[in-house]
């Protein structure tokens, strides 16, 4: 299948990293569910629940809520999801449906009202074969970092890795930075060797609204500090807007497709100055830097460039709106002309979706079709450097840089 792919060099640096294992160090997968590794009830539960992705969509499709979130007949919201997808046609979310329909089922139908049928019932009949964890197995995913409140106690991270699967925790302290007084230095100290002794390698930052001069701005420097003494990296994501449809976050709550790109437009200086203090004071760990808005990302690939050594600081992968085709084109071409693309840890899910998986294959087409149009117009002439690269920020880079 050449799919996105339109040279031999592009085939070849694909075939280089098609079948690599999936480092995923950031996504939002539950712990939990993959413990209970129970069967989906059908297709929509496992295609559409949790994929706020898919649930825009169907609004704008005009698909009214009890078919999305609601308490609506399973196959008539996999129907209407099916009829929506028909007018996607540019978005992600249409090639990835193919993909995951493709990939996990064997299904290589036009997704539509007419074939919504058939679909179901195939893929109905192979669901007890695709349970989460055969699904991670399938997937080849080796380590899957979940996202978790610096309060939850990580009996099931603990059971999966007595288990052989290195399903890690990731520290995400948001509900300390809500109320910067709310917890101890001593109590954070606490929770983050806790986390540490159930394999968490990484603290992961939700900074929307942020400012510099703050006790949440002080709060997030003596994190970053406690990091880098346990040796974790650091993850900062910053610039979204939460939960904007105020009458259906009261009604369905967070996490549901209500948040957008932000609007605070100084944000990357506050986060600049919290890079600088952090440095200052000799706190700063291997730092990734998400900033939603792409307008952001040459002032932070370059702003990274000016804190390398000790600590090794990177702009992070196309995420949430800008995952997309254009969005991870213009994401590596600002990280490779800024920095060492070789050394750039590539792909991540930061999804709830486990099917979600295929995006690392939608990924690695794309940078091999970016790499091999270097080649062809004689930018780099070295195929095989290329292969390398590719693999490295395909799949090592990532077990390097993190600690797995």
């Amino acid at each position: 299948m050449n799919y996105l792919l339109e040279s031999d060099a592009a085939l070849e640096i694909f075939a280089a990293i098609e079948d690599l294992p999936i480092v995923d160090y950031h996504s939002h997968l539950e712990a939990d569910d993959l413990l209970a590794d129970e069967p989906f009830e059908d297709m929509a539960a496992l295609w559409l629940g949790g994929d706020h992705y898919k649930w825009r969509l169907m609004r704008a499709g005009g698909v009214p809520e009890y078919l999305v979130t609601g308490d609506g007949e399973p196959y008539a919201k996999f129907e209407a999801f099916c009829t929506v997808l028909e007018k996607a046609v540019g978005n992600p979310v249409y090639e990835w449906s193919h993909l995951e329909l493709q990939r996990y089922f064997g299904i290589d139908l036009d997704i539509n009202a007419d074939n919504a049928p058939e679909i179901w019932e195939r893929a109905n009949a192979l669901l007890p074969e695709l349970t989460p964890l055969k699904i991670l197995t399938a997937s080849k995913v080796e380590v899957a970092v979940t996202t978790d409140d610096p309060t939850s106690d990580l009996t099931a991270h603990e059971q999966l890795q007595a288990k052989g699967l290195r399903v890690l925790p990731g520290f995400r302290p948001d509900s300390y930075l809500a109320d910067a007084d709310i917890a101890s230095r001593l109590e954070i100290e606490e929770r983050m060797a806790y986390f540490d002794a159930r394999g968490c390698k990484t603290i992961d930052f939700g900074l929307d609204n942020f400012h510099f001069d703050t006790p949440q701005a002080r709060l997030v420097v003596e994190m970053l500090g406690m990091a880098r003494e346990l040796g974790w990296s650091a993850q900062i994501h910053f610039g979204a807007a939460r939960r904007q449809n105020l009458p259906g976050t009261r009604a369905l709550g967070s996490n549901v497709g209500f948040d957008s790109i932000g609007t605070q437009a100084d944000i990357a200086n506050h986060i600049r100055l919290l890079i600088q203090a952090t440095h200052s004071f000799g706190m700063l760990p291997n730092l990734t830097l998400y900033p939603l808005n792409p307008a952001d990302w040459p002032l932070i690939a370059s702003l990274v460039g000016d804190f390398q050594g000790e600590a090794r600081l990177q702009l992070g992968a196309a995420w949430w709106f800008n995952d997309h085709y254009e969005g991870i084109r213009q994401q590596l071409d600002v990280y490779a002309t800024q920095g060492l693309l070789g050394n750039f840890t590539g792909m991540l899910t930061d999804s709830r979706s486990l099917l979600s998986y295929s995006r690392h294959e939608y990924f690695r087409r794309i940078l091999a079709q970016h790499l091999a149009d270097w080649h062809r117009v004689g930018r780099v002439r070295d195929l095989e450097a290329l292969k390398k690269t590719a693999m490295g920020v395909a799949y090592s880079n990532a077990k390097g840089y993190f600690g797995f």
